[in-house]
């Protein structure tokens, strides 16, 4: 948390993306959404996790505010400091100089007692540590299919992390997609951030088995291929790898490609 001082009093700000919660990342979501300039959303943002409210303007750069049934003013030079709090949010694109997008590095589950209303869901856990491989194959499947302008797969992709039955069963996809569709658009940008975060940390995690990047081809075969290598070809064994955990599967991997590099290395000497 980050400290700041409001007239003569210490306050805590959220400074990184797990010190959140999921309110605020609604909130967020809500701001991103509204098309708003990147530095207008974190001023707005704020001035909502302080509850502070500018009044009016009372010079050149200072202005009149209230907070907690107290008055003070403030200095855009202030104001800014506060605003910068929050650049790790966003990111600019290199090839679009000036136009921004968020930098989710979210990986503790926002929503652990998922509920749509009705219902509980179970969750992936943080850093999706009780996530299996099988749900990892079909969210990464449903990721590659979405655009931009075309998010009809994130429920899908949501209900590869969030499902009602204890243990994930493929064939539920789109029973469970069609209840969490019913949730808040601000919620599921939460959730689909915690995805985005998380695939960030695996990746930094194993560098060796993402190394390769994204191929182009058809993401699901892809994956069917690595479950028969880590099976050995043996398809008796790959639904075992299908229900293990997407960590055992990740260092598996790693493990093999590492055993695979020092021969080559072996080989060249």
């Amino acid at each position: 948390m980050r400290p700041v001082v409001i007239g003569s009093k210490t306050v805590q700000l959220p400074s990184e993306w797990q010190e959140f919660s999921a309110a605020q990342l609604e909130l967020i979501a809500r701001l991103v959404s509204s098309s708003l300039p990147v530095e207008t959303v974190k001023l707005y943002l704020v001035l909502n996790l302080l509850a502070l409210r500018i009044t009016r303007k009372v010079g050149d750069d200072t202005f009149r505010f209230v907070w907690r049934h107290r008055r003070g003013t403030i200095t855009t030079d202030e104001m800014a400091r506060l605003i910068s709090v929050y650049d790790f949010l966003f990111g600019e694109i290199e090839e679009k100089p000036g136009t921004y997008i968020v930098v989710s590095g979210l990986t503790r589950d926002p929503y652990p007692h998922l509920t749509d209303g009705l219902f509980p869901f179970f969750g992936p856990g943080d850093v999706l540590d009780r996530l299996t491989y099988d749900q990892f194959v079909y969210a990464h499947t449903y990721m590659s299919q979405l655009t931009s302008s075309d998010l009809q797969a994130l429920p899908r992709l949501l209900a590869c992390l969030w499902h009602r039955r204890q243990h994930f069963d493929p064939s539920l996809i789109e029973r469970d997609a069609r209840r969490l569709s019913r949730l808040s658009k601000e919620r599921q940008t939460v959730m689909f951030w915690y995805w985005c975060g998380c695939l960030s940390a695996i990746r930094q995690l194993f560098p060796r088995v993402f190394s390769g990047g994204a191929s182009g081809g058809n993401v699901f075969e892809e994956q069917q291929r690595v479950i028969n290598a880590l099976a050995d070809g043996d398809m008796t064994k790959a639904d075992a790898v299908r229900r293990g955990l997407l960590y055992d599967a990740l260092f598996s991997m790693d493990e093999t490609i590492r055993r695979a590099e020092d021969a080559k290395r072996a080989l060249q000497k």
